[in-house]
Order: C-alpha cells, then sequence, then structure tokens
C-alpha cells in the first residue's frame, strides 16, 4: 500500500511538472469556465472545422486534448495555433485569457479590425500575428486578409515582442505603454506614423519597418527622432521602403553603440553622419535608396567589423575613401547609381573576402584594375586579388581599355555587368574562363571578337543569359547540343536570355540554326535568341558625284565579304541571298543584284542608297549596308542675260512653260530646286544667282538673276 501510494504521487509529480492538463477527480476542467469558453469562441469564429488536421479541436473532449493549448496553474498560459488554416476573426471574448503569456497565431488568414483586448493582456510576453494573407500566383500581388488599425494604447507591461509584419494592418502605431519590450517588427503593413513612445523603450533592442511584396506603398510618413539616448541598447534598426519617412539621419543614432545592423533606405536626405564611425559593432550599414549628399566620410573606414555596406542609389560625391582597404571582413560593398568620381582603386583587390563588388552608374575613369582578380593557379601571389567574387556590376561607367586577361581567375564568378562602359578589345577569351558564370552583361562597348564558345554548351554550362547587343561580335552560332532529359536547343536560357542584335554577324552565321528558324524542327528558340538587326555592312564607296546622263554604280559586299558563301547543303535546299536595292527609303524596281547599275542617270536619281540582303534559311533577318549617296550634277547651259520671262511676286519666283526649277550660285553650287514652275528665294541673300529652267519640250535655259 505504501508503495502505491509513493508511485501516485510519483506520477502526479510528473504530470504537473511536464504541465499536462488533467481534470479534477468531480471532471471539472482546470480552466474557468469563461477561459474555455473564449477558446470555443476562437474556434468558431476562425472556421475550426476547416483548421488544420493536426491541430483542429473536438470540442467534446477535455481541454486538455486541444493541440495548442498550454494550461499551467488552472489557466491557460500559451496559445499557438501557427499555420493552422484559421479563417475569420479573433474574438473579443479572448481577453479573458487573462494568464496568457504567449500568443502565436501567425500564417493564418485572420480578418480584421483586431479587438482592442489582444493588446491589453498585463502577463502577455509574445504576440505574434504575422503572415496574415492568401496564396498568389506567380506576377500576382499577395492580398492581405486583415484591416483596421491599432488601438490608441498597447498596454502590455511584460510583453518581449510583438510581430505584426505582413498583416495590412493601417493607421499610426498606438501609443507603446510596453517598457519591456524587446522586439517590434511591423513589415509590410501601411503604418501612417510612428508614436515617439516606441524610441523611448528603454529595452528595446530591434525594430523592423521595411516594404517587400506591400499591394501598395508604405504610407509610413515622419522623420527619426533627433536624440537616441532614450533607445541606447538598439541592437537593430531597420526601415527599408518608406520614400515619405525623411528627413536627416541623426549622428545620435551613434549613441547606440552596441548596434550591429543599420538599415535606413527610405528619402532621407542631408549628409552620411561621420559619427558613424564610431559604431564598432555594425556588421550591416544599408544607407541606399535615399537622397544623401556630400561625401563619403572618411571614418566610416574605422567599422573594421562590416560585413555588408549599402550606400547605392544617392547622390553621393568625391571618391571612394581609401580606408575602405580596412574592411577585411566585407563580402558586399555597393555603391551603385552615385555621382563618385576618380579611377576605380586598386586596393580593392586587397578587400579579399568580397563576393558583390556594385560600383555601376556612376562617373568613374580609368581602366579596370587587374589586381582585382587573383593570380593563376600556381602563381606566387601578390597580396591582391579577390578569393570569390559572385557579382561585379560596373555597368554605365565612363572607362577606357579592355576587360583584364587576369580576370579569367574569377572562376566563381555568378554574373557580370560591364555593359555601356567604354570597354573595348576581345572579352570573350577572358569571360569563357568563368566557368560557372549565370548572366553576362556586356552590351552597349566596343567589343568585338567571335562568340562562339560563349554560346557552347561544353564551355559555359550554366549560362542563362548573354546580353551581347550594340558592339562588334561575329562568328558562327551553333545550336546547342540536345540533353539526355529530352530538352531542346537553348533549353537553359530564359525568354530573350540571348541578344546578339546589332552586331557583324552574318547570314551565314545563323546557317546551324536554320531549320528551327524555318520551322524544320519544333523549338522556341525564336523567343530565346534577338538577332537582329545587325550592324549595316561596311561598303567601298559611300558617295559618289555623277553628271546627268553618265552611268552610276555602286557595291554591296559580295558573299565572300560577308563570309557568306552559298549555305551548305543539308535537309533544306540551298537558298542563295536575295538583293535588292533602296533609294530614299524606296524600292528601286529591277535593281536586285549586289550592284546597282544605272546607265544614264538624271537628276531624279540623286539620293541615298542602301542594299538590304536577306535569306529565307534565317528568316527575321535584313542586312543593309551603310549609306551611299549620289549626286547628279546638273550642267550649266548657256547663260542667258533676258530675265523678262521671270516674274517675281515677293519672295516667290515664277517661269511660264517651266517644268521644274533649280537655283545655283555663279560657281554651280546647287542652292534649291523644285518640281513646277514656281520657287522661294526667302532663304537666299541679296546678290546674283543663276536659275536654270527645265521645259516640257527639252529646251533648258540658264538665266543670270540678282536679287
Amino acid at each position: 500500500m505504501k508503495h502505491k501510494l509513493l508511485i501516485n504521487v510519483a506520477l502526479m509529480f510528473l504530470v504537473s511538472f511536464l504541465g499536462l492538463n488533467i481534470r479534477t477527480a468531480h471532471g471539472q476542467e482546470l480552466i474557468p469556465a469563461d477561459e474555455k469558453q473564449a477558446l470555443i469562441d476562437l474556434f468558431n469564429s476562425t472556421n475550426g472545422a476547416e483548421w488544420k488536421s493536426w491541430i483542429k479541436w473536438d470540442l467534446t473532449a477535455s481541454v486538455d486534448q486541444w493541440k495548442g493549448v498550454k494550461i499551467k496553474d488552472g489557466h491557460v498560459s500559451e496559445l499557438d495555433l501557427h499555420s493552422s488554416n484559421l479563417q475569420g476573426k479573433i474574438p473579443a471574448s479572448i481577453g479573458a485569457l487573462t494568464e496568457l503569456v504567449k500568443i502565436r497565431l501567425d500564417n493564418n488568414l485572420l480578418e480584421g479590425p483586431l479587438p482592442k483586448e489582444l493588446f491589453q493582456f498585463q502577463k502577455l510576453q509574445e504576440l505574434w500575428l504575422t503572415n496574415q494573407r492568401k496564396q498568389a500566383n506567380a506576377g500576382e500581388v499577395r492580398e492581405y486578409t486583415l484591416t483596421g488599425g491599432l488601438p490608441d494604447v498597447i498596454d502590455m507591461p511584460q510583453l518581449k515582442i510583438l510581430e505584426l509584419s505582413d498583416t495590412g494592418i493601417t493607421g499610426p502605431l498606438s501609443e507603446m505603454k510596453t517598457p519591456e519590450l524587446l522586439q517590434f517588427q511591423a513589415n509590410n503593413c501601411t503604418l501612417g506614423s510612428l508614436h515617439p513612445s516606441i524610441w523611448e523603450l528603454p529595452k528595446i533592442i530591434f525594430i523592423g519597418i521595411q516594404l517587400g511584396e506591400s499591394p501598395k506603398p508604405l504610407p509610413l510618413k515622419g522623420e527619426l527622432p533627433k536624440d537616441f539616448s532614450k533607445c541606447a541598447n538598439l541592437k537593430a534598426l531597420a526601415i527599408g521602403g518608406c520614400p515619405n519617412f525623411v528627413g536627416e539621419i541623426p549622428a545620435s543614432i551613434a549613441k547606440c553603440t552596441g548596434m550591429q545592423q543599420l538599415l535606413l533606405q527610405n528619402g532621407h536626405t542631408g549628409t552620411i553622419p561621420k559619427e558613424l564611425g564610431t559604431m564598432k559593432n555594425l556588421v550591416l550599414l544599408a544607407l541606399a535608396n535615399n537622397h544623401l549628399t556630400g561625401e563619403i566620410p572618411e571614418e566610416l573606414g574605422n567599422l573594421t567589423d562590416l560585413v555588408q555596406l549599402y550606400l547605392g542609389m544617392n547622390e553621393l560625391t568625391g571618391t571612394i575613401p581609401e580606408s575602405f582597404k580596412n574592411f577585411t571582413k566585407l563580402n558586399h560593398l555597393n555603391l551603385k547609381k552615385n555621382k563618385l568620381t576618380g579611377n576605380l582603386p586598386e586596393w580593392i583587390g586587397q578587400l579579399h573576402n568580397l563576393t558583390k563588388l556594385i560600383l555601376g552608374d556612376n562617373e568613374f575613369t580609368g581602366t579596370i584594375p587587374a589586381k582585382w582578380a587573383p593570380v593563376g593557379e600556381g602563381q606566387e601571389s601578390d597580396g591582391f586579388g579577390i578569393n570569390s567574387l559572385l557579382e561585379l556590376d560596373l555597368a554605365n561607367l565612363k572607362l577606357s581599355g579592355e576587360l583584364p586577361e587576369r580576370f579569367g581567375n574569377f572562376t566563381s564568378m555568378d554574373k557580370i555587368w560591364i555593359n555601356n562602359a567604354g570597354l573595348s578589345g576581345d572579352p570573350t577569351t577572358v569571360l569563357q574562363k568563368m566557368l560557372e558564370i549565370s548572366q553576362i552583361y556586356i552590351q552597349d562597348n566596343n567589343f568585338k571578337g567571335r562568340l562562339d564558345g560563349m554560346l557552347a554548351l561544353e564551355d559555359l554550362e550554366d549560362l542563362r543569359v548573354l546580353y551581347a547587343q550594340n558592339n562588334h561580335f561575329y562568328g558562327s552560332i551553333e545550336e546547342r547540343e540536345h540533353q539526355p532529359d529530352g530538352w531542346g536547343p537553348y533549353y537553359r536560357f530564359n525568354a530573350h536570355g540571348i541578344n546578339v542584335s546589332n552586331n557583324d554577324f552574318v547570314l551565314k552565321d545563323f546557317e546551324k540554326l536554320s531549320p528551327i528558324l524555318t520551322g524544320k524542327e519544333p523549338t522556341n528558340v525564336t523567343n530565346k535568341l534577338i538577332f537582329a538587326p545587325q550592324n549595316k555592312l561596311e561598303v567601298e564607296e559611300t558617295s559618289k558625284e555623277v553628271k546627268e546622263d553618265e552611268a552610276l554604280s555602286f557595291t554591296a559586299p559580295t558573299l565572300e565579304d560577308l563570309r557568306n558563301a552559298p549555305f551548305s547543303t543539308s535537309d533544306l535546299s540551298e537558298t542563295k541571298n536575295v538583293y535588292q536595292w533602296y533609294k530614299d527609303g524606296k524600292k528601286v524596281d529591277g535593281q536586285n543584284t549586289p550592284v546597282l547599275s544605272i546607265d544614264k542617270v538624271n537628276k531624279d536619281q540623286s539620293g541615298v542608297y542602301v542594299c538590304k540582303i536577306t535569306n529565307a534559311r534565317v528568316p527575321g533577318l535584313t542586312m543593309e549596308t551603310k549609306e551611299m549617296i549620289a549626286t547628279v550634277k546638273t550642267g550649266i547651259l548657256p547663260i542667258e542675260a533676258n530675265q523678262e520671262i521671270i516674274v517675281r511676286e515677293g519672295d516667290i519666283l515664277s517661269v511660264k512653260g517651266a517644268e521644274s526649277l533649280a537655283l545655283y550660285t555663279t560657281s554651280g553650287t546647287l542652292l534649291s530646286s523644285t518640281e513646277g514652275d514656281e520657287i522661294s528665294i526667302s532663304h537666299l541673300s541679296s546678290g546674283t544667282i543663276v536659275i536654270v529652267i527645265y521645259t516640257t519640250g527639252g529646251v533648258n535655259k540658264a538665266v543670270k538673276y540678282i536679287i
């Protein structure tokens, strides 16, 4: 009997220790009736019948069987129903759960407005309401289910964590009577303003209010406090995507000496406070997407623990501070889209841990330092070289020179932007060594060379995007080999993933793609490869002057000149190039050979000529020559002194019987011409001109005329 009693006592102690929910001997619940009713109300108002199966309550069972409910000392102490498919409103009766210390209702579909009782728990330490939104398909904006704002006052003296992100809550942030609060997040909410009390919480260490996937811009307005002394324990402050949250960044923020992460990416103005250089614990400093001006303080170089630095999308001037060479732990450096000047510093090559170097859209000049790249395998180190650079952005700069050969040692490079950077030379031999590259942007330079290897499957297996337009590349574009899993050519590329337009490719270069371009083989390559137009073809003569009745001829590049010998024999019959000449944009009938030939020209055949070349095996590409200008000089007939046949009315001269008229200087330079018997002299100054009169009867005259 004694042993049995001891066992029962031990069992009861164990059950109590584990916090299990049990009934009394009389079958009475250990929680008050109003608390149980509050739970039932929550179940009914949030469509409990559709809760996830693993959490759904059986209301006929005892409360101790209800998942997510924890009971302590006869009261509900924790309520954890996160990710349970709750749909509906939280009932006001939840206020009966006065002993709650933790509520997790995140990742559901709760609707608003929220009851004020939810924000009056005197013992609550954690309140999680994050992510109340419907799932969205690709390209759709996610819809938040909560509506309404917060109560005027959040009076929870024990609250430590308040999570409101992705809820759709609107209006101003309440007065915060939460002296124990450590963490506050309201990302993707539509808070109108922040109550000053949030900056007076002595223990708060994290504040996060950022715009991510909000269905509309975050309307948060206001400024940072001038004095951070009352919240000096902050370790992370992240307010971003709020263009109406403006004002200067106060120097007093440096009082938060333990700050590790500072992100302020809104509409801030003024300069970067040099005092930030005293915040030695910072590992993240993000001040991008503001309107900051002035130079980057040299003092920032004192932040030797920095891992990520974002100062892009501002109006900063001057050069990159040399003190940045102290950032030995830095892996992200983003200074994009400012007004920074000077040469690209060679010492950046001593920041060995960089993985992302983003410097594009500035006013940097000079060449790209070769020492940014590591030395080749087996070579002795020179102390320079970024070990594993993954992303490099030097787009839209004012550089010169070539892509350094040493950059071929960036074998881990994933994305590179060197478009519109003023570069020249042949970058293909360097880029082909970046065997893990997935995106290449080299458009709008003066690059040249063959792109064959860039598109070869065996060389660059991960390449998804190649933008190489507006250069001087050429070479045979190969069809990618079919893969064992059945994917077709160019299967790795996104839509419009290859753009080689406006280069020096010719029809022959696309011969191997002819079966799919002409529909003989099914593929979606035409949605992935942009290859038209191409640069205009060079010609031997760009202008000619001939007299009337003389012969005129221009020559388009021959097949050999185009590297365009007749297409090789394949499943398609041989198709020759088709030539067509145009004058002033209009087709010239009968001129459809590589040589434009006119036996006897007249004045109407002066103009701009081009030849367009097509081939049925490469639909969509028309090669066009550069412009060739023909000037037909009209012989001046003997000059008559008699001007009686010319009638002047104001600035208009008229000649009866004239089919057309032309005005020349006395030295034979054409001034203007017109069809008909009238011509304007309003554009001429006083003096003597020669009027050439062309008549229907073929009797032409040249008459001196004094203006």
